[in-house]
C-alpha cells in the first residue's frame, strides 16, 4: 500500500477534509482552521515532493522551487479569497514573487535587496 500511494493519498484527502470542513464554522475561526489544513497539506506536499520528484532536480535547478512557490501561491490565494484573510493573501503574494524568480537577500544586518533571478522557464 505503501508504493502505491495509499497513505498518502488518505493524507492528502484528510487535509481536504479540514479545509473543506472550515466553511462550517463562523469567518473568525475558519481561517484558522482552513490554515491548519494548509500547513498540513504542505507536510503532505513535501512529503509528495520528496518521494515522487527526484527526476526534477536533473532537467533544471530551480524547477522544482518555482513548482513549490507557484503550489504555496495558488493554494494560499484560493483560501485567501474564500475566508477574506489578509495573511493567506499575503502569503500568496509573496508565493507568486517567488514564482517568478524574485528574491529577498541579505548581505549583512543592515541592508536587504530584492533581486530577480534570470530563470529559463523551459530547459533548451
Amino acid at each position: 500500500m505503501y508504493d502505491f500511494g495509499a497513505f498518502e493519498f488518505l493524507v492528502w484527502m484528510f487535509c481536504a477534509g479540514l479545509v473543506l470542513d472550515a466553511s462550517r464554522y463562523p469567518s473568525d475561526t475558519a481561517v484558522y482552521i482552513a490554515t491548519t489544513g494548509m500547513a498540513l497539506a504542505s507536510l503532505a506536499f513535501s512529503y509528495t515532493i520528496m518521494f515522487h520528484a527526484g527526476k526534477l532536480n536533473t532537467v533544471n535547478a530551480s524547477f522544482l522551487h518555482r513548482l513549490v512557490a507557484t503550489w504555496l501561491a495558488l493554494t494560499s490565494g484560493a483560501l485567501a479569497i474564500t475566508h477574506c484573510s489578509n495573511f493567506l493573501g499575503y502569503v500568496s503574494v509573496f508565493g507568486m514573487y517567488a514564482s517568478i524568480g524574485f528574491h529577498v537577500a541579505r548581505y549583512s544586518f543592515i541592508r536587504v535587496f530584492l533581486v530577480f533571478k534570470k530563470v529559463k522557464f523551459f530547459a533548451t
